[in-house]
This record gives structure tokens, sequence and C-alpha cells, in this order.
């Protein structure tokens, strides 16, 4: 198991592709804090990683509220010491022509994708570099880069 006694914290974990995530860290060996606006859904992932076998909590977070990512943390550090890897994978979508999308909609997906991920970094870089290590992820910064790739091949 590549992830054994590692803790992580997925954001966005309640579905889709977090929740496949943390259910295939958990299955190698992680303790996973499944992070979720919606905290019935984290909680129905929590209880799938559970019954496996797997070791996992289940957090309210919503990414864009400062003080809620800075509890979720504290959570994880008073229930398991410590945070190895957070995965700042919690996103929306907002789906019209460019001409009739609201200006606040806009701003909604930008601080999901860009806030969420820099206050979920932020904090679990705070607690990585009391531990001495640590790996953050966010897929708001990964896609844009595949893009970017994807375009050079054409």
């Amino acid at each position: 198991m590549r992830l054994e006694n590692k803790v992580a914290l997925i954001t966005g974990a309640g579905q889709g592709i977090g929740r496949a995530i943390a259910e295939h860290y958990a299955r190698e060996g992680a303790r996973v804090a499944v992070a979720d606006l919606d905290l019935g859904r984290a909680e129905q992932v929590t209880l799938s990683i559970v019954s496996a076998g797997g070791s996992a909590i289940a957090l309210e977070m919503d990414v864009t509220d400062e003080q809620a990512v800075e509890q979720g943390m504290a959570r994880i550090v008073r229930h398991w010491g410590r945070l190895d890897i957070a995965l700042a994978n919690a996103g929306i979508q907002h789906i019209a022509p460019l001409h009739k999308l609201a200006f606040d909609d806009w701003n909604r997906v930008l601080n999901v994708h860009l806030g969420g991920a820099f206050l979920v970094t932020r904090a679990a870089l705070q607690q990585m570099y009391q531990n001495g290590a640590g790996s953050c992820c966010s897929w708001a910064l990964y896609i844009p880069w595949r893009l970017r790739r994807s375009r050079r091949r054409m």
C-alpha cells in the first residue's frame, strides 16, 4: 500500500472525481478526510471507505470560507495529528454562453477553483511546514497546464 499511514485531505470528495480519489487513497492505506460542501455526501463516502476497511472522517467544508477551511484543517490535525497530502479538488460549473454569463456567476467559479485552492493550500502548508513534509495538489492549477500542453500538439 503506497499511502500507508499518510493523512490526506480531499476537497470536493462527496462525489465524482473527488470521491474516486478518496476511495482510491483509502485502498492504498491513507487515512482520508473527505471534505465536501454537502456533509451528507461526505458522510456517505466516509461510510463507504470505513465499510471497506479504511479510515476516514467526513468534513463539511466550503472552500471559499477561510474559517471553514481553517476549522477543517484543525479537525484533521486533532484527529490524526498531522496532514501529509492535500488535494484541492472542489469545483463547480456554470455553463452558459459567455455573452449571457452573469459576472457574479463567473466570480463564483473563480472563487471556488482559485480562491478555494489558495485557502486549502495555505492552510495545508502551515501544517506541512510544522511536520517538515507533505504534498499539495490543485486541479485549478493542473487543468490550464494540460490545456496549454494539448494546444502545442495541434
